[in-house]
């Protein structure tokens, strides 16, 4: 299962460029039955530009939560594995998976200016409607 979250103005065509998310998210991996769930700043559709200019900017901040990606890595920007929650520590589910989920989701959002501001100067949105101006 994938959960993900975009905003509206990273919307380009019917779907989103960006996507920040978790996959793999299911009870096996969570729990240690499956492979691990990732977290992840994605890039749809084969945008290598804009791959390269969001991994340049977060490069140069500090406090980034995951890995930036160096080069490749099928439009992912970063990505960080999320924690397995053993047996023995079901009574810290929400320390070991909640607090680790929002901090990384609560990272990028509060880059999300900065994310537009990079979309927009790579790929600008598209017009829609008649007299909406240039396409």
């Amino acid at each position: 299962m994938q959960v993900y979250i975009a905003r509206s103005e990273w919307k380009r065509g019917n779907d989103s460029a960006i996507w920040i998310g978790v996959e793999n998210f299911t009870a096996e991996a969570l729990l240690g039955i499956d492979s691990f769930a990732s977290l992840y700043v994605w890039v749809s559709g084969g945008r290598p530009q804009l791959v390269s200019a969001l991994r340049e900017s977060l490069r140069a901040e500090t406090g980034v939560i995951g890995t930036i990606e160096i080069r490749g890595g099928g439009g992912y920007v970063v990505r960080k594995p999320l924690r397995k929650c053993l047996p023995a520590e079901l009574d810290c589910f929400e320390e070991v998976v909640g607090a680790p989920l929002l901090e990384f989701f609560s990272c990028y959002g509060e880059r999300a200016g900065a994310i537009n501001a990079i979309l927009t100067a790579v790929e600008k949105p598209e017009t829609q409607g008649p007299g909406s101006g240039e396409k």
